[in-house]
């Protein structure tokens, strides 16, 4: 059986991020399993850590050896059981202690120079001479795209539209219109690009059924070609009203199932004017349609739409800070570092269950207007 070496550099910050994150508990946990049961089946790991502390005691207890370099504090020498160990700040990098022999070591440099220029062109010399294609030779590990534009996914996943890229599998996953979706996110998150996209997706999938967009704020998705009609201003609920309330207060049955998307979602409600666009969409809901609501975190905090959309404690949060997914959908969730995150990237939550995924960008279909929020 071939060995399988796993090299883990930094594992202090990987223990950091993955053993009490919500939301990925579960890969430090099979982590771990990999160290307990990985060299009876030709799996051997490797940990690197600048100090003892870094490893937590249940890692430490499936550590088999140990190999002491230089460390800038004396008093870890004392916590790995070595006294004396002669290493100091004057020690050459490599030089370190076997705890199990207590003898000196000294790790051996590839082109025997301390430049560390000098090491990396070693290492690259040594690579141009290694045949391709060995048994050696890993496959490169996916990472989930950046980017993603609508021609690079399907048009359906299992006969559903495709919401993005799901983290998890790095395919298309698609997504159902039983129940209203919620959008949340912080601005520039891509709040707006992900509602335009649900609509394009829904479009691709039901070419013959109505999407409606809806804000009463200047929008830059207007004249987005997916849109059957698009309402803007103070007046927009009213004017779907007149257009769509009939078709709205009947049962939604194949391709008369209308799709609403409202952008600002807290907007509606906010004063008694609103009260009967509010009920109509409540109907349109109890009737089948779908509901989709945009809107930035903190303004799914309260609303008569807003209660009515978040109940379903399903849809997108991107870039979601601690504690977001707790708040709307009642699921713990890792959190994301903002400064990491592209727009597009986010949670999805449907029925309890948490995945990451990559909304794709609306190519060449948004309008001319402003940039998208």
């Amino acid at each position: 059986m071939p060995r399988v070496v796993v090299l883990m550099d930094g594992y202090g910050s990987f223990q950091a991020d993955y053993m009490n994150e919500p939301g990925r508990q579960q890969v430090f946990a099979d982590f771990r399993e990999v160290l307990a049961q990985g060299r009876g089946v030709g799996v051997n790991v490797v940990l690197a850590a600048d100090r003892l502390g870094a490893l937590h005691t249940s890692i430490q207890a499936l550590v088999s050896r140990t190999l002491v370099l230089r460390l800038n504090d004396d008093a870890q020498y004392g916590m790995l059981g070595l006294r004396a160990t002669g290493l100091t700040a004057q020690s050459p990098p490599g030089r370190g202690i076997d705890p199990a022999s207590r003898k000196e070591i000294q790790v051996a440099v590839l082109g025997g120079s301390p430049r560390i220029d000098e090491q990396a062109r070693a290492v690259e010399r040594l690579a141009s001479t290694m045949p391709r294609g060995g048994p050696w030779e890993a496959e490169a590990i996916p990472r989930m795209p950046r980017v993603v534009g609508s021609r690079e996914v399907p048009v359906e996943v299992d006969g559903l539209p495709v919401l993005g890229i799901d983290g998890t599998t790095l395919a298309a996953r698609g997504f159902d219109l039983e129940r209203p979706i919620l959008i949340a996110g912080q601005a520039g998150t891509g709040r707006t690009g992900a509602i335009a996209w649900m609509a394009t997706a829904i479009r691709r999938r039901y070419p013959h059924r109505a999407l409606l967009h809806v804000t009463q704020r200047r929008t830059s998705i207007g004249a987005l070609p997916a849109w059957t009609a698009s309402f803007v201003g103070a007046s927009a609920g009213d004017d779907l009203l007149a257009d769509w309330g009939e078709v709205l207060d009947r049962v939604a049955e194949g391709d008369s199932h209308v799709v609403i998307c409202l952008e600002n979602v807290q907007d509606f409600g906010a004063s008694l004017a609103d009260a009967t666009f509010v009920q109509a969409i409540k109907r349109a809901r109890r009737n089948g349609h779908l509901i989709i609501g945009e809107a930035d975190t903190q303004g799914w905090v309260t609303g008569q739409l807003v209660a009515e959309i978040k109940g379903a404690r399903r849809g997108l949060v991107l870039a979601p800070e601690s504690g977001d997914a707790q708040m709307l959908f009642g699921v713990a969730s890792a959190r994301m570092k903002r400064a990491e995150v592209p727009p597009g990237r986010g949670i999805w939550v449907d029925a309890g269950k948490v995945a990451i995924v990559q909304i794709p960008s609306v190519d060449n279909e948004l309008s001319p207007e402003s940039g998208v929020a």
